[in-house]
């Protein structure tokens, strides 16, 4: 195995852990426990005891999951009673631990109880919050249970590896985008001389037909058509000038695909984003279009070649062309290769 192959082995499984840690991510980010309670108003003179505290009480979900056997146990130091409840079937028993069967996402319950006791009721009064999954976090307000909650942390540092992640990954894409267009748009296009052969031809037409559209026919009428003005080097990257006439009466649709040696191997697709034009309606005949098309090509490869696949719609039937391109100085190389190099096809 080539160390070109190795390296592409280790890149996609470079690819695939830090894709899978993203997602992990991500999945632990959205679905972590954001489970609170806080006393939200407190009321610190009351005419229904002496030395009692009137208390709102929120219990509060605020993740995307449903948080079940909620329990918020209370300071032993107080006695309570409940006044009212945003929810029934709310009670505070000996044990002084409030329980919820179930707490939906995006959700909170609001108790307004009295504390008779010293000193006045605060946030301290509430010892605990937890779930059957989950230890919940207690704040003087609901603000502050969630900036101390225990997954407040983990979810900062997730949440900046995955910006870090999606910056590098579009930062480094960009930029080497930005790169390569810069210097293809700089670097001076080095001319190639070049030579066609290795020419096949499928066609939906028939072998035989009543008005002449054979299929070799429409094979000279789409080589006519598609013609290479130019093929140039800019470092790694292969540009091929192509010229499309429509040569007959009557609407004509093209596809073009520009394949080098390197277009099947793990190669940096953003030298490749330009290799295809696809749909081409030409309606008048005589109508002339041009087109750059790019690959990456090694610039070691022997020998030095690329194909320009072509799919042209003449008379109703689609003719499919494969045209090989030698350059350089292999254009004057022509079909079929010498055995040499037969590897290198």
């Amino acid at each position: 195995m080539s160390d070109a192959s190795v390296d592409g082995i280790i890149g996609k499984l470079a690819a695939g852990l830090v894709g899978a840690l993203l997602v992990w991510l991500i999945s632990k980010f959205y679905n972590r426990s954001r489970l609170y309670c806080a006393p939200s108003r407190l009321y610190e003179y009351s005419t229904l005891a002496d030395g009692s505290s009137t208390v709102q009480l929120v219990i509060a979900n605020r993740g995307r999951k449903t948080e079940e056997l909620v329990e918020i146990q209370l300071s032993t130091d107080y006695e309570y009673h409940l006044l009212a409840a945003t929810q029934n079937g709310i009670e505070i028993p000996k044990d002084k631990a409030i329980r919820l069967p179930a707490l939906l996402p995006r959700s909170e319950v609001s108790l307004v109880i009295v504390a008779e006791g010293k000193p006045r009721f605060s946030k301290d009064g509430i010892r605990s919050v937890r779930s059957k999954h989950s230890l919940g976090s207690v704040g003087a307000s609901l603000s502050e249970a969630e900036a101390s909650s225990p997954g407040a942390a983990a979810a900062a540092i997730a949440l900046l590896l995955i910006v870090a992640v999606f910056g590098y990954a579009i930062g480094s894409t960009v930029g080497e985008d930005a790169w390569r267009w810069s210097q293809n748009q700089l670097a001076e296009r080095h001319a190639q001389e070049f030579n066609e052969g290795c020419v096949t031809v499928r066609s939906s037409a028939p072998l035989e037909s009543e008005n002449g559209l054979t299929e070799a026919h429409l094979k000279g009428l789409a080589l006519a058509a598609v013609e290479v003005k130019r093929v140039a080097l800019v470092g790694d990257a292969l540009i091929t000038d192509v010229e499309v006439t429509n040569i007959i009466e009557g609407p004509v649709d093209y596809a073009l695909t520009l394949v080098s040696h390197a277009s099947d191997s793990t190669v940096d697709w953003s030298l490749r984003r330009d290799r295809s034009v696809r749909d081409i309606v030409m309606l008048d005949k005589g109508e002339v279009r041009s087109y750059t098309l790019s690959d990456y090509f090694p610039p070691d490869r022997k020998p030095k070649r690329f194909w320009l696949e072509t799919n042209v719609k003449l008379f109703g039937y689609w003719v499919e062309v494969r045209r090989s391109f030698f350059f350089g100085e292999d254009a004057s190389m022509s079909c079929p290769l010498p055995a040499a190099n037969t590897s290198d096809q």
